[in-house]
């Protein structure tokens, strides 16, 4: 759940800009359409210079209400996540953000230590460990069993004989049980038991893989997207420059307006794939943290239960001093295992 809202908040965060990049070359082609008509009105163009600069502005201004749609989504999507109504979420996040800005390197530390802490490798382990215990109780069936009974108590003609020393009795017993006439059955039951705990084994490496699957792929995404970033910046800076020249050669008659077209088409796409490489960007390290099992200092020393939780619990049903305790003790994976 914590990997999902920091997910659903950078691209929130990334809609955002995406929209503010999009105004900003709204306003770029406006100022497009504006030389165009001047020069068209003074008779130095043709009318197909306006008409292509209305149509290049027209699509980015119908950019806008879609990105906007995908923004009121994504925000409903995080206002449920935290428990909120649709656009709650806006008082606590905010507006005017950016998106997060990630370290250019991540101290991982051991993979191998910071897998163990991921609930599906705890699971797939305490799986095994429990099978593995199966197998043993299985097996006591095959060895004879002795039980010893008995009985201590008072008895007595009257009731005043019941305090008469006399009147104590005790009965004890021993019995032996051997099912030794089902062996075939509890044998192919012991196999049964350890044929589990193979499959348990093996879907406990299987889950260590994909683990080390899954990091390595983050780890991957997420170094390669700073270089991806880096490429994009560079050929963003680029398309602005190219947006000026073009628009100077146009004002001054040394160009036609088809160079105008493409540097602007050029400059909204590559701010659009610069803000959404910078969104996967700071996503990939989510990525990263999620597939290394992060997130588990958030609930350090917090309780499980809200307080608000209690409480309703409380007026509903007596528990006793049971909602007051503490955290339970979680042991580090493996502490009791066999495996």
């Amino acid at each position: 759940l914590t990997g999902e809202v920091a997910s659903t908040y950078i691209l929130l965060r990334t809609l955002e800009e995406r929209i503010a990049v999009a105004r900003v070359n709204e306003i770029i082609q406006r100022r497009g359409l504006e030389i165009t008509s001047v020069r068209f009105r003074n008779d130095l163009t043709t009318e197909l210079d306006p008409s292509q600069a209305r149509v290049l502005l027209k699509n980015t201004q119908a950019l806008i209400p879609r990105l906007e749609i995908a923004l009121r989504q994504t925000e409903n999507g995080l206002s449920q996540m935290l428990g909120m109504t649709p656009g709650g979420v806006r008082s606590v996040i905010g507006g005017g953000s950016t998106i997060p800005e990630t370290p250019a390197t991540v101290a991982v530390g051991l993979p191998a230590d910071l897998l163990r802490r991921r609930p599906d490798i705890r699971q797939a382990e305490y799986l095994a460990a429990s099978q593995s215990a199966a197998i043993g109780i299985a097996k006591a069936d095959l060895y004879p069993a002795l039980r010893l009974g008995g009985s201590i108590g008072y008895t007595a003609d009257s009731t005043g004989d019941l305090v008469n020393s006399d009147s104590l009795f005790s009965i004890a017993g021993i019995g032996f049980g051997w099912n030794i006439l089902n062996y075939g059955r509890i044998k192919n039951r012991v196999r049964a038991n350890d044929a589990r705990f193979q499959q348990t084994i093996t879907n406990y490496q299987n889950a260590v893989l994909n683990a080390a699957r899954e990091v390595e792929n983050s780890q991957t995404a997420f170094l390669r997207s700073h270089e991806e970033v880096k490429f994009l910046q560079e050929a963003a800076t680029s398309a602005r420059r190219a947006v000026d020249i073009a628009l100077i050669q146009y004002r001054d008659g040394l160009s036609s307006y088809t160079s105008v077209l493409l540097t602007q088409r050029s400059l909204l796409l590559q701010e659009d794939l610069l803000t959404s490489a910078r969104g996967r960007l700071a996503g990939n390290l989510v990525g990263l943290y999620r597939a290394l099992g992060g997130g588990w200092q958030l609930r350090e020393g917090d309780e499980f239960i809200s307080e608000d939780a209690r409480e309703s619990m409380r007026q509903r049903t007596d528990w006793g001093d049971m909602l007051d305790e503490g955290q339970p003790v979680d042991n580090e994976p493996g502490e009791n295992s066999n495996l």
